[in-house]
């Protein structure tokens, strides 16, 4: 079993919606979410409530099964962002959705640069105008700091290279924030950095 498989077939992981996603509801304008990296589906069933469509997708078959038990009205997908048939799969998916929130929380920093190169380039061919694309992940500040959950792996990220890749994916920056406070979680006050983008 792979760490988040194991992860998310335990307690341990967090229930209640996550900052970014109650920041994200606050500061932007969508009917759906595609919940990138959606673990055991928190912040995915926080936008439901919220009367929003949501697909959930991740690598996870543990974090999407927990995800399926719970019989909301997220629709889950599993996806392996390290290929590209995968991700043409997802595009299929959610493609007849207007005003869309494309939403990875934790994701970029917890997959290899092949997998982000894959997502970002799935993003550039994707997102149409009036969408929108918001990013939290670990920064490079981030690598040696205390972390509440077991080693595993995750690469602290320079925002700057984030943020080129963005525009390079044809993005517009609307927003773009660092620091600590955004996301703690027991022992963990994770410096990360926060993206959101435009079509």
């Amino acid at each position: 079993m792979n760490y988040w498989d194991l992860y998310y077939s335990t307690e341990t992981a967090p229930q209640i919606p996550s900052q970014f996603a109650v920041f994200a509801l606050g500061e932007l304008d969508f009917d759906s979410v595609v919940d990138l990296g959606c673990g055991n589906g928190r912040d995915a069933e926080f936008f439901v409530r919220m009367n929003k469509k949501v697909f959930a997708v991740d690598k996870s078959t543990a974090g999407l099964e927990y995800l399926r038990k719970s019989k909301s009205e997220v629709q889950v997908f599993q996806c392996d962002f390290e290929s590209v048939a995968s991700l043409d799969r997802l595009a299929d998916v959610v493609s007849s959705t207007d005003q869309r929130l494309f939403y990875a929380r934790f994701l970029l920093h917890a997959i290899p640069e092949n997998a982000r190169k894959n997502l970002f380039k799935w993003l550039s061919c994707n997102m149409r105008p009036g969408d929108s694309l918001a990013l939290e992940f670990r920064t490079d500040r981030d690598r040696n700091l205390p972390k509440q959950t077991k080693d595993h792996f995750r690469e602290g990220l320079n925002p700057g290279t984030v943020a080129h890749q963005v525009i390079e994916a044809g993005l517009a920056i609307a927003y773009h924030v660092e620091g600590f406070g955004f996301a703690k979680f027991g022992v963990d006050d994770a410096h990360v950095a926060r993206v959101i983008a435009t079509a």
